[in-house]
């Protein structure tokens, strides 16, 4: 009897403890999410750029000269799909943003595949970073 015991009980430890790690990758893409907005939103582009990793750990080039002229204003999530192995989610944001040259209220809608890392426990973004 208490060999089933002590594998009904690990069962239910190994059961919740794969509760608590897909609840932290879950909760992990919330936050990547909210600060990659909040740093497009603040200007911020640089720390924006770090979320683009393709899954080959490259990052892309992007020229951040022509984002000085850039402020964003505002963003509606559009449309949010996670996987079911919770590694994996498209997020299509429909993102305002004012143009300080042209004086133009623009509006764009943004198309984001974000993958989780295993090895960095990190959140990353594989599309192409916003085209204002």
């Amino acid at each position: 009897m208490p060999k089933h015991i002590f594998i009904f009980t690990l069962i239910i430890i190994l059961a919740a403890c794969n509760g608590v790690g897909t609840r932290k990758k879950a909760e992990g893409l919330e936050t990547a999410i909210d600060e990659y907005v909040a740093a497009l939103r603040w200007g911020r582009f640089d720390n924006a750029i770090k979320y683009h990793v393709d899954k080959d750990n490259n990052n892309p080039e992007i020229d951040t000269s022509k984002l000085e002229h850039i402020k964003v204003t505002g963003h509606v999530f559009k449309k949010k799909t996670v996987n079911e192995e919770i590694d994996e989610a498209t997020l299509q944001i429909e993102m305002q943003y004012y143009h300080k040259e042209y004086g133009t209220l623009k509006k764009i809608i943004i198309d984001q595949e974000w993958w989780f890392n295993e090895d960095a426990k990190n959140w990353f973004l594989s599309s192409d970073f916003p085209k204002f």
